[in-house]
């Protein structure tokens, strides 16, 4: 069974809003540790009975469903790409998921590159919503989303042939529907339904858990899905720009339903300095649960930063994966377990194999190495996230290689780093998103905003500031601010 605790007063709020919501909408602000998940489960008796609960990924979608199967409720929660290849299934015949559909589409069309860049690129852009009737006006060309997703363009095609490519597979898989991949399983629905004028409508209300990660693809079909909605979630822990979601898809949820929001706004992780450092970014709109440790939130210097000496329970943490990946090296080094939890090191193993086939001895690795950083720059130019990206790139192998006594050392040691599988955690902000650790060490925190974020850009300074947000709330006592470089 499970146990749900008392509920608070502001969960017996929503819970009477939930039940008397059954022709209207409503938002639930659950700031970070604040119970949502059981606030959820302790709501479930009010749900409309005609209403489906969407979760952002399947682990979320699991943990939900085994909470409610324990209370014997009749709701399961399911991920948005199930509701949508389960509208696929209902209408088209035989239709099967295939993740290398696009692979097997590029080779019969006899195109050069990796079809991973091409999987990338089409992913962006159905995930932009380009070319439904909505998104006509205001989506990103192909062209734009190379750079505004950071795609890896094969390094024998130029941009404008691997967009031409990537152009003609896509129309290929617009108009074969043996099979979908992951990212169509959202974006053929309304697609199919823009063609054949299907009616989507299967539900009063759909309940949807971290709402505020919604991009504008899964809005338009909650839209077409129900005319209602109930959505639960932390505007303050919106970060997922680069998956199609905005720093305002909450706010423009509440807009788009006109929604009354209820709060749910007093942590039960986190430590009193802890939430008092969290108020001082996002506002006094979340709240330390009465008898909260008092913990601490303190400001050290690198160098008195002793990451070998941490508990398993802790965390490292930081906006990019350069000074993570320098800070894996070194507790290799020292024998010091830990876990990796970032996106930079399967692309860094890659490129280092791949010169290393190209060259003899470290002087040779270092010139394809600098050919590979030149040849970026020069395609790239004035696109600040790639550029970026391919310094951070450069300097985590440049830096290793040359402070190992062979090409081949530096790799093992990189395939060392994703051999790790306990320890201290060393992970990224967006990594970190949804977990706790007893206490976080933020490095370089000069990092946040991350260099390539233009300040005049509202949207993607918003996103830093909730990054901030996020990591500081994932400490359950205390948090620490480590300057410096190393």
């Amino acid at each position: 069974m499970y146990n749900l605790p008392p509920p608070t007063q502001e969960q017996l709020d929503i819970y009477s809003a939930i039940e008397g919501c059954s022709g209207s909408s409503l938002a639930v602000d659950a700031k970070a540790g604040t119970g949502k998940t059981t606030t959820i489960i302790g709501c479930e008796a009010a749900f409309p009975r005609s209403s489906r609960l969407l979760a952002f990924n399947k682990d979320a979608a699991d943990n939900l469903s085994n909470k409610l199967a324990a209370i014997n409720s009749p709701f399961k929660a399911s991920t948005f790409h199930s509701l949508g290849f389960g509208i696929l299934r209902e209408r088209v015949r035989g239709i099967k998921s295939d993740l290398y559909r696009v692979r097997v589409l590029k080779d019969k069309l006899r195109l050069e590159g990796a079809w991973k860049s091409y999987a990338d690129l089409i992913d962006a852009y159905m995930t932009a919503g380009c070319g439904l009737p909505d998104f006509v006006a205001k989506a990103p060309t192909l062209f734009d989303l190379v750079g505004l997703q950071d795609i890896q363009v094969p390094e024998e095609l130029s941009i404008k042939e691997f967009v031409a490519n990537a152009d003609k597979i896509l129309k290929a898989m617009l108009e074969d529907n043996s099979s979908c991949t992951f990212s169509e399983m959202l974006y053929k629905p309304l697609y199919l339904a823009q063609q054949y004028k299907w009616n989507l409508r299967e539900y009063s209300h759909l309940i949807v858990d971290e709402a505020q990660d919604v991009s504008p693809l899964r809005m338009a079909l909650m839209k077409a899905m129900a005319p209602n909605a109930i959505a639960v979630g932390d505007p303050d822990q919106a970060i997922y720009g680069f998956a199609g979601s905005t720093a305002f898809a909450f706010s423009a949820l509440v807009k788009d339903y006109n929604m009354a929001v209820y709060p749910l706004s007093v942590s039960w992780r986190c430590s009193q300095a802890v939430i008092a450092e969290a108020c001082s970014i996002i506002g006094p709109n979340i709240f330390a649960a009465p008898g909260a440790a008092i913990g601490a939130v303190n400001t050290i210097e690198f160098n008195d930063f002793h990451p070998e000496e941490l508990p398993t329970g802790d965390a490292v943490i930081c906006r990019t994966n350069a000074p993570l990946f320098k800070l894996a090296i070194r507790l290799l080094k020292t024998r010091t377990p830990f876990v990796y939890k970032g996106d930079a090191v399967e692309r860094i193993l890659y490129l280092m194999r791949k010169f290393q086939k190209e060259a003899s001895g470290v002087f040779g690795f270092m010139d394809q190495l600098d050919m590979w950083r030149e040849q970026q720059e020069k395609q790239f130019q004035g696109r600040r996230g790639i550029l970026a990206r391919i310094a951070d790139q450069y300097e985590c192998i440049a830096d290793l290689v040359a402070s190992e006594q062979s090409v081949q050392d530096a790799i093992a040691l990189v395939e060392r780093i994703l051999k790790s599988t306990y320890g201290l955690t060393l992970t990224t902000i967006h990594r970190a998103k949804g977990q706790e650790y007893d206490n976080v060490w933020l490095i370089r925190p000069d990092q946040i905003p991350a260099p390539w974020v233009d300040e005049d850009n509202e949207v993607d300074m918003a996103e830093e500031r909730n990054c901030h947000y996020v990591a500081v709330t994932r400490a359950k006592n205390v948090f620490t601010y480590v300057d410096g470089k190393f």
